[in-house]
């Protein structure tokens, strides 16, 4: 018999995943890290222009049933991406470009941070079977300590611009991009070369993901000394 999963992912298509999305983003941007103001809340959830326009969200639920991550990808429509709004970032015009927003995780609620950053990683995995059948080039707009900690990992993110802050957004972020036909390859070898010990992204990639997410998909062993990986800072 499986380990119990200790997350289960999902494709949010219903208005009722929608809004426990929307929930979660509040939770997180706005009332645990205040990146957002609180005035920006609708009845608790937390929305922008992108919700009504192409894209695709996944909510994340715990082992109790309980919604505690999220993330959107915005597919390239008749209206330009964030990335390309904030840093005049140009996209190819013949590859198939979206972005990755609204990565929300509920630290208060998945009872602690090594949770938290598995979470993080299952979120992204999810993602991944999106971006294989419908996108070339995957933009995303996140503060410079995540990107180191991605990249240290081996995710193949590019920096594509300085760090900036806006007036709506006070903590400096950065232009990236990930190119679909990389990340696998860029993840099995960070794999083979020890690049985090004990972490098997390439091979949780490498086979089918039905969003069910245990320790065990992710790390060779489960001793506590084997899972330091995540938390790290």
């Amino acid at each position: 018999m499986g380990q119990a999963a200790v997350y289960v992912i999902r494709e949010a298509t219903t208005t009722a995943d929608t809004d426990l999305c929307a929930r979660i983003r509040a939770d997180v941007f706005c009332s645990e890290r205040g990146i957002i103001p609180k005035e920006a809340m609708d009845d608790g959830r937390e929305l922008d222009e992108y919700d009504s326009l192409d894209c695709v969200s996944f909510l994340a639920t715990d082992d109790r049933g309980l919604p505690v991550g999220t993330i959107r990808i915005i597919f390239r429509g008749g209206s330009p991406l964030p990335i390309e709004k904030r840093f005049g970032i140009s996209l190819t015009p013949t590859r198939r470009a979206a972005e990755l927003s609204r990565l929300a995780v509920c630290r208060k609620e998945n009872r602690g941070e090594a949770k938290a950053h598995l979470l993080m990683l299952g979120l992204c995995r999810a993602v991944y079977d999106v971006l294989k059948k419908e996108v070339d080039d995957a933009y995303a707009i996140m503060e410079p300590r995540l990107f180191s900690n991605l990249t240290a990992m081996g995710y193949p993110f590019i920096q594509l611009g300085d760090a900036k802050t806006f007036d709506d957004d006070p903590i400096p972020t950065i232009p990236t991009l990930l190119v679909t036909e990389a990340i696998l390859p860029s993840l099995l070898d960070g794999e083979r070369n020890g690049n985090v010990q004990d972490l098997k992204l390439g091979s949780f990639y490498a086979k089918p993901f039905d969003g069910r997410l245990t320790l065990a998909d992710l790390v060779s062993a489960q001793s506590d000394n084997e899972v330091r990986w995540l938390r790290s800072p």
